[in-house]
């Protein structure tokens, strides 16, 4: 994906993707790409997973950190609700970014009766 963006990317100005990652959510070298190309200013996202969506927008939205922290406060209390989830998936080190912010979110009913839902956000940055 990286050098997919990196061939491509320098011929645009803005440049707009769309993810629909599987239900574990997106991989941390896409993440890392998805970043990293400064021409992508807007990415839609589309989703099966709820919490992996949260994941990952929480890494796409989130300010640079040089060093990511090992844990999380919800972490160290033993999670919400008495759950003690592992860490999101960490990025490896990588130059500073301009995050993106969440601008719209849907969510499709696309299977009645069950409790499974698409979810689309757009995310966007300058």
């Amino acid at each position: 994906m990286e050098s997919v963006l990196e061939e491509h990317a320098p011929k645009h100005s803005h440049l707009m993707a769309v993810v629909d990652p599987p239900r574990a959510g997106l991989h941390r070298n896409v993440l890392r790409a998805l970043l990293a190309c400064k021409e992508l200013k807007r990415l839609v996202f589309v989703s099966c997973n709820p919490d992996s969506l949260v994941l990952n927008a929480g890494i796409l939205c989130g300010r640079y950190l040089r060093d990511w922290p090992v844990g999380t406060r919800n972490e160290r209390a033993g999670g919400r609700g008495g759950r003690n989830k592992p860490p999101p998936e960490q990025l490896p080190p990588m130059e500073p970014y301009n995050p993106f912010k969440p601008t719209q979110v849907l969510a499709f009913d696309l299977f009645p009766h069950t409790k499974h839902v698409e979810i689309v956000m757009l995310l966007e940055r300058e």
